[in-house]
């Protein structure tokens, strides 16, 4: 029987020697390699529902923020009192905030404006008082907070203030 020596490790084709022992992986080591990264993707459910609500509890403080900011932007636009109602009367049972300019004037016209923001799914806004009134100016009497609150979970909240 003839052993030809592997020109690029030195090692024979039965690899008896130490050296030559060492040039593969074992199936103890592959298990070793699947065990891990098996592990590793048990994790994964756990942490990408984390970073779901995370995000969604963003989106809806996004959402409380653009709409302070319309509010805030428009009565400083249309030099005239705007208010923001939070309230439970969106679209099946979601609560709303709705923007509201009691009376709009220019020099020949009177309106009646209101806009309605639906709250994403799953999430509610606290606020005391439930209604924020903003001046001419953009700005409110006194600080107001407001916390975004999940209703599936009791430990997602953001606090807002409001001022």
């Amino acid at each position: 029987m003839s052993v030809t020596p592997d020109t690029q490790s030195g090692c024979t084709f039965l690899r008896t020697s130490p050296r030559c022992r060492d040039a593969g992986i074992t199936a103890l080591e592959w298990l070793l390699v699947v065990s891990v990264i098996a592990i590793l993707f048990s994790f994964t459910p756990v942490l990408l529902g984390k970073l779901h609500r995370a995000a969604a509890l963003d989106q809806a403080v996004d959402a409380v923020y653009d709409t302070v900011t319309r509010a805030r932007q428009t009565a400083r636009m249309y030099h005239t009192e705007v208010i923001l109602h939070v309230d439970d009367s969106g679209p099946e049972g979601a609560q709303s905030i709705r923007l509201e300019i009691p009376a709009m004037r220019s020099s020949t016209v009177q309106l009646e404006v209101e806009q309605v923001f639906t709250m994403p799914s799953g999430y509610i806004v606290n606020s005391d008082p439930n209604e924020i009134r903003f001046n001419a100016f953009g700005t409110v009497q006194s600080e107001i907070s407001a916390e975004v609150v999940s209703t599936q979970s009791d430990s997602d909240h953001k606090d807002l203030l409001i001022f």
